[in-house]
């Protein structure tokens, strides 16, 4: 009764203070109302998170009383519980960000304030979650019909748009999707060396990225500054950046692309369920499989998706066999590449054909990580005639070292770092040949481009490069350096040269982005309308 009572109050006193009177007097009553046993109901807590602003002075200012520290610790979980609802609510100032934090804390309380503070936080936004899920499934027909006139909106979050194999199938794939009325946005997480963004907003599709307000679209005419310091990508924070993208875009469907995106992703499906979650696999293997405590917490992510995309069969199977997930929950949809675009008919680098001088050019396309392998790539420049330059595109964390190590080798003169670029059918044009020694990949886009450019492949034996190569490229086993030097000195054979490239222009017609968007959208509304008919 006495929490009954106390809510009706608070609804009396909350319509006064919207008219602008009394904040702290709403603010005493919603805080009774706490502590009278009707303070986690989803009603008084959309109360109090609609008036962020006074929740958190009221806190505030309870802080600065004198209690003993349980109590002081609990009002400061409080204060930074609302300092979270105030700073992703739409009247947030960024210039209170420095009172709207920790720091306004007794140091002795920061640091538990700042974790139970965050945990309470996710547990409203899961509470308000399920409600107004709940609200929702009253009151839409299980009975309507899917609407396919309706632009689907979709939200792809990915952790950035630097050179990147999934980065460039992104810039490729999304143009294409408009024409079946899916309304495309981008959420990048590290907006670090963005060259895809440029060409994602040429295109129409909004680019957004976190800032100091939540987040910002370098699409709009007010563009923000970019950022100091590289976006923490591996913080747990992200997830609060694609929650803000989630309640202010509203999209049909949240698709996240490689982790740790994939991670955040399934943790904001807890707090913002009203989305479709699905994500895409673009590598058949990764690091994570390698450490048994990791199955778990992928299987648990891997849960929260509705469906997997894997771009190879190779991907599925690897999938499937770590985790036994569902083939019912798996879709093969294969990647593709805008073959027009890699054509013989593009122009040659300038740059690149003055650094060559007459040489024979071996391009290779990738992320200066680890899984690459480029110290590979190195040793077989090494071994072959001085004839041969390599032509590295890419940039990444171990660019730095690998410059240092081609310096150490005496090979500066024979290897062209390029970094990040977007005209790589003009980078590959100026060469002859192409060479991939990752480790593992999921499909190898950058291969396929290669071989829709016109240049003979000869790549590193692995399942991703396996599928899209076998039959009509060249193969070395890992690590066995001198068979790749004998795979490329025998693409000196003009007869063999020419077998090749035809087999690959036939490989490649499989490839086309446009098959792949057609696919894409058909399994965007498959996943829409096995939603509605859930329900």
């Amino acid at each position: 009764f006495e929490g009954e009572r106390f809510l009706t109050e608070a609804v009396i006193w909350y319509r006064i203070a919207n008219a602008g009177y009394a904040l702290l007097l709403t603010n005493e009553v919603l805080y009774e109302c706490e502590y009278r046993g009707d303070g986690l109901s989803a009603h008084s807590l959309e109360l109090r998170i609609a008036n962020p602003i006074g929740t958190l002075l009221f806190y505030k200012e309870i802080v600065g009383y004198d209690l003993p520290y349980r109590a002081k610790l609990r009002e400061a979980s409080n204060y930074m519980r609302f300092c979270r609802h105030y700073r992703r609510s739409s009247c947030f100032d960024p210039r209170d960000l420095e009172q709207v934090s920790h720091a306004y804390l007794p140091p002795k309380l920061r640091i538990p304030a700042s974790i139970i503070g965050n945990a309470a936080y996710l547990y409203d936004q899961l509470t308000l979650a399920r409600s107004r899920n709940t609200r929702n499934r009253c009151n839409v027909s299980a009975s309507m019909p899917f609407d396919t006139k309706k632009p689907i909106r979709v939200l792809h979050v990915i952790n950035s748009l630097s050179q990147g194999g999934a980065e460039r199938f992104l810039a490729s794939l999304l143009p294409r999707l408009k024409a079946q009325h899916i309304e495309n946005m981008v959420l990048v997480l590290n907006a670090e060396s963005a060259i895809y963004a440029s060409v994602l907003e040429e295109a129409g599709i909004p680019v957004y990225k976190p800032g100091p307000q939540g987040f910002v679209s370098d699409s709009n005419k007010k563009r923000s500054k970019k950022r100091a310091q590289e976006s923490r990508l591996y913080s747990p924070s992200r997830v609060f950046d694609v929650l803000r993208a989630v309640r202010c875009l509203r999209p049909d469907i949240v698709h996240a692309h490689l982790a740790p995106s994939f991670h955040w992703c399934a943790l904001a499906s807890l707090f913002a369920g009203k989305p479709v979650y699905i994500t895409t696999e673009h590598a058949s293997k990764n690091r994570r499989m390698s450490i048994p405590f990791f199955k778990w917490i992928e299987k648990a992510c891997y849960a929260r998706y509705a469906s997997i995309i894997c771009v190879s069969p190779s991907v599925a199977q690897a999938l499937s066999g770590w985790l036994g997930i569902r083939p019912d929950k798996l879709q093969t949809i294969v990647s593709g590449i805008d073959i027009e675009q890699f054509s013989n008919s593009s122009q040659p680098a300038p740059e690149v054909v003055r650094f060559l001088g007459g040489r024979t050019g071996i391009a290779m396309t990738a992320r200066f990580v680890p899984v690459k392998d480029h110290p590979v790539a190195l040793e077989i420049l090494d071994r072959l005639p001085e004839r041969y330059a390599l032509i590295l595109i890419g940039d990444g964390p171990g660019l730095s070292h690998i410059q240092d190590l081609a310096a150490k080798m005496r090979l500066e003169q024979r290897c062209l770092f390029l970094g990040s670029r977007e005209d790589i059918p003009n980078i590959l044009a100026a060469c002859h040949l192409y060479i991939q020694t990752s480790r593992q990949e999921g499909l190898g886009l950058a291969v396929a481009e290669a071989m829709a450019a016109g240049l003979p492949v000869v790549v590193r034996k692995t399942s991703g490069l396996f599928d899209l190569v076998d039959g009509v490229g060249l193969f070395f086993e890992a690590r066995d350096i001198e068979q790749a030097v004998v795979q490329i000195i025998s693409l000196e054979n003009r007869d063999l040269r020419e077998k090749i490239v035809i087999a690959e222009s036939e490989r490649i017609k499989y490839l086309s982005i446009e098959r792949v968007a057609y696919e894409y959208g058909s399994h965007y509304r498959k996943i829409l309308r096995g939603k509605k008919e859930a329900k």
